[in-house]
């Protein structure tokens, strides 16, 4: 897909920003190593300044994680999990960035999202971000910026949580419980349809959010309205002449509405969210740098151990 700016655009900002004169839209769908084909043929002709991924600092590693030349054989130089706390910072930092952005219950929903996403991809044997990666080497080669384009997913899963009611938030604790232990789930042909157009991490969304309508928003629309943000409104953007947007297919129609449709009213925080503030107890008065330290320090130790020594154990395949 290819959107213009139009030709009656006039800026309604008055600081010289620009947006760009052609967006070109990449759908890439995750069962086939042609996306990779078409993001380099794409990014080859066009010569973008820019190039935004569907990916935020979070799960940007997935871009450096090599690919196995056999299709049938899946990488294994390192997580291609969209979810895991393996990036390319350390542990801890890692841990102290989500419980900043999402707080202690986001964190708590990334590392099962994570696990469940691990199992669909294993289930239909689909290999994660190597549209990503094509578009990370064709940018190097080219000398575009790669921009991170997605929401940070502590912020969506934080979001997400906050969306849920009461009852409703132990009705999901049980879906994710009862997915992750259960071994006798069958995949059915419509949540295989969803691989043609998105990655495990998005069927994943789609799925909570069939269960839970509430869920829709945050991790479906919102994320789409960021990406448009992101290759429309962005810092990286301005001035600019051609960038290419790379993600899963399945966003694209939500993507090319948002591009298309004023959004003069929507403020960057009505997607982001504003900072919680930490109140009165203790750990507020005491400095940032020593509370994040006893944060990240309880937190990541408690988690790291429930990840190793609890979660580990159900090695069963997943399917829905």
């Amino acid at each position: 897909m290819v959107v213009q700016r139009p030709e009656d655009y006039v800026e309604r900002r008055e600081d010289g920003y620009r947006e760009p004169e052609t967006i070109f839209l990449v759908g890439t769908a995750h069962l086939s190593r042609r996306s990779a084909t078409d993001v380099t043929r794409v990014m080859n002709a066009v010569k973008p300044e820019n190039v935004v991924v569907e990916l935020c600092r979070s799960r940007a590693a997935i871009m450096y994680v090599e690919d196995s030349e056999d299709e049938a054989e899946p990488s294994t130089s390192g997580s291609s999990n969209l979810m895991s706390f393996s990036g390319r910072g350390s542990f801890n930092d890692t841990v102290g960035r989500s419980l900043e952005l999402g707080g202690r219950p986001a964190m708590a929903m990334r590392l099962a999202l994570g696990s469940i996403s691990d199992r669909l991809s294993e289930s239909v044997g689909v290999k994660t971000g190597v549209e990503w990666r094509a578009a990370r080497v064709a940018a190097e080669e080219l000398g575009s910026q790669i921009v991170l384009g997605d929401r940070p997913i502590e912020i969506t899963l934080q979001r997400a949580w906050t969306a849920l009611g009461f009852f409703e938030r132990f009705r999901f604790l049980w879906f994710v419980f009862y997915a992750l232990t259960t071994p006798g789930l069958t995949m059915t042909e419509d949540v295989m349809d969803l691989f043609k157009d998105d990655d495990a991490l998005s069927v994943a969304f789609k799925e909570c959010a069939a269960t839970f309508p509430g869920l829709m928003g945050p991790l479906t629309h919102e994320r789409e309205m960021y990406l448009a943000w992101s290759m429309k409104r962005s810092k990286a953007v301005n001035g600019t002449k051609q960038v290419v947007g790379v993600m899963g297919r399945g966003h694209m129609r939500g993507v090319v509405y948002y591009l298309t449709h004023s959004q003069d009213k929507l403020r960057f925080k009505d997607l982001v969210g504003e900072r919680k503030k930490l109140g009165s107890n203790p750990l507020a008065r005491m400095p940032p740098f020593v509370r994040n330290l006893i944060i990240e320090f309880v937190a990541g130790g408690l988690l790291w151990w429930l990840w190793t020594k609890v979660l580990s154990k159900y090695d069963v395949p997943f399917h829905f």
